[in-house]
């Protein structure tokens, strides 16, 4: 146990360091246990801004580098590990559309604070990796949208349609909303492509969709908490090798990041 991260950092029995602390702090704490030769589980999001993920990819420069990976735990649920493997050796690009009812998060909150990156940097960053991996390609353009909120207690920005273009063409929308009822399920995701649908209800249960027949598995809730760690701590015992690239890693935080430059400008961002 101690007060000072250096502690921890300048200590050669520690070999892998779990960065759980707030928002603003995960790039420094990134680039310094990297700097210090450790493996790094970073919770998300890996930055709050372009400055920070510079300095992360400087650092990541210096090859070789040790493991670096990010709490995006959803793409390795069972929920979407299926999801993907149904979908796997189709031709044709993907329509995504996942509706997130995050519910009401008072201003108060250390996490709307803007010095923190705002709600939408800390945790819209989770879904737009979920499509980069059913898709197997790089966002490349992000559009965002506020839908205003009557309440002055509601942050416009915790209620956003976003609209991300992938290389490979498919198309992903994520509707993230503080203002939705609280008994709606938090999380909705349809996916379609290659004449084949998917419908999944907040990690309970998918609906598979092919050759006019559906099929329904049913899943405990699980999110990929227990699989991403199990995973992580494989791939620094040598066992495994990584599936979440830094490439990709890198590219859902600036999507993210991009998300709300759209807000400010209006327009679209291309990465």
């Amino acid at each position: 146990c101690a007060s000072d991260a250096d502690e921890i950092l300048k200590d050669p029995a520690v070999s892998a360091v779990f960065i759980a602390s707030r928002h603003d702090s995960h790039a420094a704490y990134v680039v310094q246990a990297l700097h210090a030769g450790k493996h790094v589980f970073v919770e998300k999001p890996l930055a709050i801004s372009r400055e920070q993920l510079r300095a992360i990819r400087k650092e990541l420069g210096n090859s070789p580098h040790p493991h670096l990976t990010v709490g995006f735990n959803r793409r390795y649920s069972r929920t979407f590990n299926d999801i993907k493997e149904f979908f796997e050796g189709s031709q044709e690009p993907l329509a995504i559309f996942y509706r997130v009812n995050a519910g009401f998060m008072p201003l108060t909150k250390w996490m709307q604070d803007p010095a923190q990156g705002g709600r939408f940097i800390g945790e819209g960053c989770h879904f737009i990796d979920c499509m980069s991996y059913l898709t197997n390609a790089r966002p490349v353009r992000i559009f965002a949208e506020r839908v205003p909120a009557v309440h002055q207690a509601v942050e416009t920005s915790d209620n956003l349609s976003v609209l991300i273009k992938f290389s490979d063409g498919s198309v992903g929308t994520l509707l993230y909303l503080a203002h939705g009822e609280g008994a709606l399920p938090k999380e909705y995701c349809e996916v379609s492509g290659g004449g084949k649908s998917v419908v999944m209800n907040d990690f309970a249960d998918s609906f598979f969709y092919a050759q006019g027949k559906r099929r329904r598995r049913s899943y405990n809730h699980g999110k990929g908490h227990d699989e991403e760690i199990g995973h992580f701590i494989r791939v620094v015992r040598g066992l495994e090798h990584p599936t979440l690239t830094i490439e990709s890693m890198m590219l859902t935080t600036e999507a993210t990041i991009a998300a709300m430059e759209s807000l400010k400008t209006g327009g679209p961002v291309n990465l």
